[in-house]
């Protein structure tokens, strides 16, 4: 495998800053009941739930558009929704992240596509996803609405890099790319030059003469031999994603194969996504097909690492790329460099520290709640001298380097560091985070550092646990 360093991820992801991409398809919205419960319902043997929070996102090809506009490209929607409430949250959600939804039409004859699930956290705050229910449309897209939205494309085709056609249609033709359709997109993008990807959950052997199709091994089944599906087709890129066996891809007569890069898996809903959008993306640059396989299977792992339906942007591209990954271990002066920087970025920062010597499940489950708090958790362990002075000789049970190592090996933590004071005050006077966490422990107690944070516009957070 070719070795990618974090500066040639750079580059190319600074080439593909800025392309026009038009996502043509099925957008649904994925909503999610989070729930909590510690009893059964009195009236049948099921958990009863109560609802906490309601969170919606861009489902399908809106998480296509939500991950083209994550690395930077720009981006306009084409396709049909609902002239409904769900419909209203989509456009809204893809306005907030500077997505023209201009060519999102609304039917009067049609309902916005959900797909909704229920996820239930239990006394031991374990998340677990316990139900899916979906409503979809059950007639087709009439001829008039298909004509319009061609009319309305031809319109951006002039000034579009890249057509990224996303048919997640499963319910028997009801969605927006039928043969006819797709065939009048391919001939407009030809006339056009603009270059042309697409994935269908079942009509992937119908994607003819385009530049790149992306599928998954079910899928893939039905194209046959990859090299001769692309030659017989006019397909200049098959790719394959395998899950936990990676990538493949076919391009002139050449396999390329990488194998999954996820170390870290939450969640995989998003994942096949995240991979389709940055190899698609990156054909628009001078990457190679290795290249571009390697940047977009760890788009793919950043992904499997987060909860939910999800993105992956381009400086954690960069962050994961080749050897320029930092480490979470880091000194002050390196860890003021970066909080600077983040804060720079707007991004909220956390700090909380502790000795974490003898390290639980309640530990965990604070430095989980503590990240939902904002974009980056910073924690500060006492040193091996400073635990001494505080608690006795007899501690700490583990040294500095180990309490580090297994702290910075959670996912939810993105920096450590260490400290000889007694105190933290010193470290929290210098980075002065936007939320210092501690536990609900410590609501009638002096918390140390809270006036100077306080005092620069933040917020002391008590975890409840």
């Amino acid at each position: 495998m070719v070795e990618i360093k974090g500066e040639r991820v750079r580059e190319i992801l600074e080439q593909v800053r800025n392309k026009r991409v038009l996502i043509l398809g099925d957008f649904y919205l994925d909503e999610y009941f989070h729930c909590s419960t510690n009893e059964f319902s009195p009236e049948a043997p099921v958990p009863r739930v109560v609802v906490n929070k309601i969170e919606h996102v861009p489902g399908c090809a809106g998480n296509v558009a939500n991950g083209f506009a994550s690395v930077g490209a720009n981006v306009t929607c084409a396709g049909v929704i609902g002239n409904d409430e769900k419909g209203n949250i989509m456009r809204n959600l893809l306005l907030q992240k500077g997505i023209n939804t201009a060519g999102l039409i609304p039917d009067m004859t049609r309902k916005t596509g959900v797909f909704s699930r229920i996820v239930v956290e239990g006394s031991g705050g374990i998340k677990q996803h316990h139900i899916r229910f979906d409503q979809e449309n059950q007639e087709k897209i009439s001829q008039q609405t298909h004509a319009n939205v061609l009319e309305s494309i031809q319109n951006m085709l002039p000034t579009i890099d890249l057509i990224f056609i996303a048919d997640y249609d499963e319910a028997n033709g009801t969605g927006l790319i039928t043969i006819p359709f797709l065939n009048s997109i391919t001939q407009l993008a030809t006339q056009y030059n603009v270059k042309t990807a697409g994935i269908s959950r079942l009509k992937i052997t119908e994607f003819t003469n385009m530049d790149m199709i992306i599928c998954n091994e079910i899928e893939a089944k039905e194209l046959g031999d990859g090299h001769q599906f692309a030659t017989q087709n006019n397909i200049n890129t098959v790719v394959i994603s395998r899950g936990k066996d990676g990538v493949k891809a076919h391009k002139d007569g050449v396999i390329t194969e990488l194998p999954s890069f996820a170390t870290n898996i939450v969640d995989v809903c998003g994942a096949g996504d995240a991979l389709s959008t940055m190899f698609a993306l990156t054909m628009t640059s001078d990457a190679s097909l290795e290249e571009q396989a390697i940047t977009a299977s760890h788009s793919a792992a950043i992904v499997c690492s987060k909860p939910g339906t999800s993105t992956a942007s381009a400086d954690e591209i960069i962050a994961i790329s080749g050897k320029e990954k930092e480490t979470k271990i880091t000194n002050h002066t390196e860890l003021l460099r970066k909080i600077t920087q983040l804060k720079q970025e707007g991004k909220k920062v956390i700090f909380t520290n502790g000795y974490f010597d003898n390290l639980n499940a309640t530990h965990i489950r604070f430095l989980q709640k503590a990240k939902e708090l904002g974009d980056h958790l910073i924690v500060a362990i006492n040193s091996d001298s400073s635990m001494r002075t505080n608690k006795g000789h007899q501690f700490p049970t583990l040294a500095q380097e180990d309490r580090c190592h297994i702290i910075a090996s959670m996912e939810c933590v993105d920096s450590v560091t260490v400290f000889d004071e007694l105190t933290p005050l010193n470290i929290i006077s210098h980075l002065k985070p936007h939320v210092l966490a501690k536990g609900a422990n410590h609501r009638n107690t002096q918390i140390v550092g809270q006036t100077v944070v306080e005092a620069h516009g933040g917020k002391v957070e008590l975890i409840e646990l």
